[in-house]
């Protein structure tokens, strides 16, 4: 899976760029909406701990970032509230404003610092032309990670009229506006496809020296799609292993974790675990659009709502597997890593980068994305055998450990650094 090269492109490599220690310690510039965690189901996405990994070897890091404004209810992403932010001429303004403050920002750190590498985690798109520039003229490189897919979709999530969607791959941004993707908005989303219009027309993303993204499906996409000359790196979210032990207690009940929306898959599970035989046990943490309809049409399952990170953590140490039946282009889900670390197997939808962390058969199973009678098979099997569910969570454990640790992160992003700064 991941430890295998990408044949797809020369300029296209997985991030796994091996483990020699940089040549001198180089100056790094993190950069994120907000240098702090946001979600009771991120372990680690920001650059925060990252930055803080990076300290540890030497290299001096300066963060640029800010609070977050606050969560979701499910304390993470809504792929169903597509295109909120453009609601008015006020928050439009307010982008303005951000936008200058954001290039005042750059341009005083690179005075008083002097960064090397820039490394933009998940900035605000309306101010990414206004950082780049100021950058690229004080010759620092410029590293973009993505986490979802804006720069082929405008709305982000590539889901349009209740299914998957790649209408405006391939740069055909006006489709967004023709089908009101932003909340069924005429003026929200012709707002959506004309910034994409200005971004591209500007060649921000161009000027971007590698792209990093958390699977291969998504480069893979974006290559395909927009940026078949760009460099790119696959390097995946991390989790603490060190933090999070592999745990010995095995309750046997099913866990999910995630928004209660329909891209989700939340309502395949439920329909999956209906047809189960016995009282198996389903917890589903989280909050969502459906909490109410789906609490009341599957009384079987036990919601427990939002719940805080130490909670959560506790529900996946002692669940006997996890499942993930995700219907839209999922690329690295939190809920797996955390999982892995905890010593649990996967069952995970074959869909965007979700095959890329289960190893069929070994760490967990995969199934067709969607089909409740073939993920209730699998469900069966786990249920049925508890020593194949420990040995599958050993694996899982093991796995997490090589490729998904903070330590494997922090060599991988090292190495990404260094490679440029060598290309001169």
């Amino acid at each position: 899976m991941l430890s295998k090269a990408m044949a797809l492109d020369p300029l296209f490599s997985l991030g796994r760029t091996g483990r020699c220690s940089p040549k001198k310690p180089m100056k790094v510039l993190l950069a994120n909406k907000s240098v702090f965690k946001t979600s009771t189901v991120e372990p680690l996405l920001g650059p925060h701990k990252v930055g803080q990994g990076l300290e540890k070897g030497d290299h001096p890091v300066e963060f640029m970032g800010h609070p977050p404004d606050g969560l979701d209810s499910a304390g993470g992403a809504d792929p169903s509230r597509r295109g909120e932010d453009l609601v008015s001429l006020n928050t439009f303004m307010q982008h303005l404003d951000n936008t200058r403050e954001a290039a005042r920002e750059v341009r005083r750190l690179i005075a008083a610092e002097n960064p090397e590498i820039a490394h933009l985690y998940n900035p605000e798109h309306s101010s990414l032309p206004a950082m780049i520039s100021p950058l690229k003229r004080a010759g620092v490189k410029v590293v973009l990670s993505l986490h979802d897919y804006k720069l082929l979709c405008p709305s982000q999530y590539m889901l349009g009229n209740g299914g998957l969607c790649s209408l405006c791959a391939g740069k055909k941004f006006w489709r967004a506006a023709s089908h009101r993707c932003a909340n069924k908005s005429l003026a929200q989303s012709l707002m959506l496809s004309a910034t994409a219009y200005y971004q591209m027309a500007r060649k921000s993303y161009e000027k971007i020296d590698c792209f990093i993204t958390p699977s291969r499906f998504m480069a893979e996409m974006l290559q395909k799609n927009r940026f078949s000359g760009s460099r790119f790196e696959v390097l995946p979210y991390c989790v603490d292993t060190r933090a999070h032990q592999p745990s010995l207690i095995d309750e046997g009940y099913i866990l999910f974790a995630g928004r209660l929306s329909r891209e989700t898959g939340i309502d395949t599970l439920l329909r999956a675990h209906n047809q189960l035989d016995g009282k198996v046990g389903l917890r589903v943490v989280g909050a969502g659009p459906l909490y109410d309809e789906l609490s009341r049409k599957y009384p079987k399952a036990e919601f427990w709502g939002a719940v805080s990170e130490k909670l959560l953590g506790n529900l996946i140490d002692r669940a006997g597997f996890v499942v993930v039946p995700s219907e839209w282009y999922e690329n690295c889900s939190p809920v797996m890593l955390r999982a892995m670390a905890a010593g649990k197997p996967l069952i995970g939808a074959n869909i965007g980068g979700i095959p890329e962390f289960i190893d069929n058969e070994k760490t967990g199973f995969l199934f067709e994305t969607g089909c409740s009678l073939l993920l209730r098979q699998k469900m069966e099997m786990l249920l049925a055998d508890k020593k194949m569910r420990r040995a599958m969570g050993q694996a899982a454990r093991c796995k997490a450990e090589e490729d998904f640790s903070l330590g494997s992160h922090k060599r991988r992003s090292l190495a990404i650094y260094q490679s440029l700064l060598d290309r001169g």
